[in-house]
């Protein structure tokens, strides 16, 4: 069996770190799922991207708040919908 690595959360070098969670695809979700793609690093196409839609979905965990910034800026310009949520450590 492999083990798990536990990844570092919290407190970094670089300060806090946020998960940025895609809560709505709006109008234009053919837009918002292609900045998902490229943000997340998944592909989804097809029905997964009906998934992505239909619960709050991680896009990006741990990333430093001008990244997170970025990230939501990025979706909500699409259409979409983020929540930024602090990563206790």
């Amino acid at each position: 069996m492999k083990r798990k690595e536990k990844k570092s959360k919290g407190k970094a070098a670089g300060g806090d770190r946020y998960d940025v969670m895609l809560t709505g695809g709006g109008g234009q979700k053919i837009a918002v799922a292609r900045i998902f793609n490229e943000m997340s690093g998944m592909k989804r196409v097809g029905a997964e991207l009906q998934e992505i839609f239909s619960r709050p979905t991680l896009i990006k965990e741990g990333v430093t708040k001008d990244e997170a910034a970025q990230i939501k800026r990025r979706i909500e310009d699409a259409g979409g919908s983020v929540k930024i949520t602090p990563v206790r450590g």
